[in-house]
């Protein structure tokens, strides 16, 4: 073992420590790492800052002040509202409706823009249905859909985002739009039907012990009440634009996204200083820096060296049982742990992995980023799921809820990607 192989090892160990316990903001520990990585001399200026310049980074800018105009204009609200007109006070064809409606609609549009329209929706149905429809049936499987529809693109959420920047960055080929919908659209589908059958009586019967939900009707007054504009309109368009140019590669990634970006802001769907307020700066500084760290740890050859460690350990054992072993692993630290985090650690590590053991770099790293989104077991993962933890659910109504969905996404990724590599 070298210097700069002991050096980059403890400085992954104090990351893995500091995004567990988040003593410090995740921004501050994936800064402090590339940082460490550049003042021992393992990476230049150049490749510690270069995530700036990503392709897959300035997409990621373009896709959220994007989502941002989709929110601000009204258009996500309006969205939602379409999709549940038609509920009545049937609860079960409420909690499936929305479940496929959210799910659907975080493909397209970021997780946290798409709980922000569901929720009040949810709380202004609640309310108007005289004690039909109650909430706290309905919103843990609405955050579930807005997790799982989210993987099926390249644009639902951050944390495929992260693969993808890592696999550009290091040389293989990355994911198109929306070939994680391969694996992504069967969960969604499956819970789906979960939610309409009989996890609808096992949900209901779980969260039953909580009071209802007390709502402010002046909260969700005016929430049926959005009507289209032209601002909407716009959002729309930019928003269609964005995923036929990425679907159709019309230029590169980032262009397309940030052009649309600029579209929503000339035409008024967003203020730019709007715009760049509710930007979440913190996941693209996050994935920017991942850049520097996956540099760090490639350069080191401490990449390799773990790599080496793990195939050793694997052998000439079948890619199946790589696949399961490697998921089970990844299940369980993804439920435990921030998504973000995990593929930001573990990605450029499992890349030579892949290549140590004479397996598709990124079949792999596309099964490894499936294993993660679809840890749904426990809502600590994604922030935009931990939203529903307002709703008064405990870390046990979770387990008791999510836990069929887990498995079924675990499933399936497995024998999905057994056949693709």
């Amino acid at each position: 073992m070298t210097t700069q192989i002991a050096i980059a090892l403890i400085v992954l160990a104090a990351m893995i420590v500091l995004y567990l316990t988040e003593w410090i903001p995740l921004v501050a520990t994936a800064t402090l790492g590339c940082f460490v990585f550049y003042i021992t001399g393992i990476i230049s200026a150049t490749e510690a800052l270069g995530g700036f310049s990503n392709n897959t980074v300035l997409m990621i800018v373009g896709i959220l002040m994007t989502g941002v105009a989709l929110s601000s204009s009204g258009f996500a609200k309006w969205l939602g509202q379409k999709l549940i007109r038609i509920l009545g006070t049937n609860e079960r064809k409420a909690m499936a409706v929305i479940t496929a409606g959210s799910g659907i609609m975080s493909a397209f549009i970021q997780n946290g823009a798409c709980n922000s329209a569901f929720l009040p929706m949810i709380d202004a149905i609640s309310e108007s249905s005289n004690g039909k429809i109650k909430s706290k049936n309905l919103v843990m499987s609405m955050g579930l859909a807005v997790s799982v529809g989210g993987v099926c693109t390249l644009i639902g959420s951050s944390p495929q985002m992260i693969s993808q920047g890592l696999l550009e960055s290091s040389g293989y080929r990355a994911f198109s739009f929306g070939e994680l919908a391969i694996v992504g659209a069967p969960i969604l589908l499956f819970l789906v039907i979960y939610c309409s059958t009989f996890g609808y009586k096992h949900i209901v019967k779980v969260v039953e012990y909580m009071p209802n939900k007390e709502i402010d009707s002046k909260s969700v007054s005016g929430v049926g009440e959005q009507k289209f504009t032209f601002q909407m309109g716009c959002a729309a368009v930019a928003l269609v634009f964005m995923i036929l140019g990425l679907a159709l590669k019309l230029w590169t990634n980032a262009w397309i996204a940030l052009i649309s970006a600029i579209f929503c802001i000339i035409t008024g769907c967003v203020k730019p200083k709007d715009c760049l307020s509710k930007v979440n700066w913190n996941s693209v500084f996050i994935i920017a820096m991942t850049m520097g760290v996956g540099k760090g740890l490639s350069n080191s050859g401490a990449a390799e060296y773990l790599a080496n460690i793990v195939a050793g350990i694997v052998g000439d054992t079948s890619p199946v049982i790589v696949l399961v072993v490697i998921g089970i692993l990844f299940t369980v630290i993804a439920n435990f742990m921030s998504h973000t985090s995990v593929l930001t650690l573990m990605v450029p590590i499992f890349i030579p992995v892949a290549v140590a053991l004479d397996m598709n770099v990124t079949v792999l790293i596309y099964a490894i980023t499936l294993y993660v989104n679809s840890a749904c077991t426990l809502p600590l993962g994604k922030a935009s799921y931990t939203m529903t933890m307002a709703e008064g659910y405990s870390m046990m109504d979770y387990v008791k809820t999510n836990w069929p969905v887990n498995l079924v996404g675990f499933v399936l990724t497995t024998v999905i990607c057994s056949f693709m590599l």
